[in-house]
């Protein structure tokens, strides 16, 4: 069987997706091309491209849009940026794939030409999720349900990206995907911690409205007297409220709130391995990955409603979903759990067992076989 020659079309080769394409590649019956819109990411500066071997890597230097709206609705600012991937159509060109592993409807746009001359197949990553396009305009919408509409197979990676194909239109060549990790990585630790004297909450995101952590320090303060004395919040990020943060900890006396700022990669899977629960207040989140982190490092999860990952979540059982503008509701969800009524060890277990399967090499290799399938109509072995 001849190679199938596949090229993958990113903003930027985060961890996750180094990782994943690691795992890709491991399948000799693809031959791999990589397309970064930029080498660099500004907003992302721990994102360096790393040479994958097997994986040949191209630099578009795509032009990048900013800009920024505001969600009326749940009262905070989205701060976007738009790549727009000029040199991809000459790139394809050079590569003569076939097929092409798309996650946005620009990319779709400046593809489909080629793909006319060339008669590859179009594949699509879709993060997408009602609630995240519930604002977009009429005509935005209807462009992207059309650009999407003429792409051959979607991945959607959660059941909200999956109800979003069907609102636009989609039902058929859709293979459930998923997020994935090195599940070797992020895992509990195999040996006993010392025993630590405080139980550790841990939040790990940007430090912005979007991510709730404001919301998160009004539901800490009103904790018991005793449940401050016996915790610990460890704020994991940087961004521009970090300021606030740190004036709202001293105004309030929060004693038992450490911000560990920007840590690398390595230093999350510590911090996570180390911790007793997890939270994510967000107020949109497409698939928030550190909830997948937090439950592959045996943590319990608490996140909200707006979160595509709140689908790995069983209530009492893996974690919880609050409403993050309910603040008396969160409040009593992290008094429960904190609580010797809650057993948070057991819980962390159930949540490593929910997330096991989302390992790299389990979801890369059905990847490998769909592609397989939708371009040869045949089944790998």
């Amino acid at each position: 069987m001849s190679r199938l020659k596949t090229c993958i079309v990113l903003p930027s080769l985060s961890p996750y997706w180094h990782s994943r394409l690691k795992a890709l590649v491991t399948h000799k019956t693809l031959d791999v091309s990589l397309c970064l819109d930029q080498a660099l990411r500004d907003d992302h500066p721990e994102q360096q491209v790393q040479k994958i071997d097997g994986v040949k890597t191209y630099i578009l230097q795509s032009t990048i849009l900013k800009s920024t709206a505001t969600s009326h609705d749940l009262n905070f600012i989205i701060q976007g940026r738009r790549s727009i991937p000029f040199r991809l159509f000459f790139v394809l060109w050079k590569i003569r794939p076939d097929i092409v592993v798309l996650c946005n409807a620009t990319q779709i746009l400046i593809t489909l030409p080629l793909r006319l001359l060339l008669n590859f197949k179009i594949a699509l990553i879709v993060e997408d999720t009602p609630h995240a396009r519930r604002n977009s305009d009429g005509p935005v919408k209807h462009f992207k349900a059309w650009a999407y509409r003429q792409c051959d197979l979607f991945f959607p990676y959660s059941n909200d990206a999956l109800a979003f194909l069907h609102n636009s239109g989609i039902s058929d060549n859709i293979r459930r995907s998923s997020w994935s990790l090195d599940m070797e990585t992020f895992r509990p630790l195999t040996m006993a911690s010392p025993e630590q004297q405080k139980t550790k909450v841990i939040f790990v995101g940007r430090l912005i409205s979007g991510k709730g952590i404001m919301l998160l320090l009004e539901a800490w303060q009103q904790l018991s007297a005793k449940t401050l004395l016996e915790t610990e919040l460890i704020i994991v990020g940087s961004g521009p409220l970090e300021e606030d943060i740190n004036l709202f900890i001293q105004n309030n006396g929060l004693d038992g709130i450490m911000l560990k700022g920007q840590i690398n990669y390595t230093q999350i899977v510590t911090e996570l391995q180390n911790s007793d629960l997890f939270i994510l207040p967000t107020l949109q989140d497409l698939f928030s990955l550190t909830v997948l982190e937090a439950m592959a490092c045996g943590c319990p999860a608490i996140t909200t409603n707006y979160n595509g990952a709140r689908e790995l979540i069983t209530v009492d059982k893996t974690g919880w979903i609050v409403d993050p503008h309910n603040i008396k509701e969160m409040t009593q969800v992290l008094q429960y759990a904190l609580s010797d009524k809650c057993d948070l060890k057991n819980m962390g277990q159930m949540a490593r067992i929910r997330v096991e399967k989302m390992d790299n090499k389990i979801v890369m290799a059905n990847f490998a076989k769909d592609l397989h399938y939708q371009t040869n109509n045949t089944e790998l072995l």
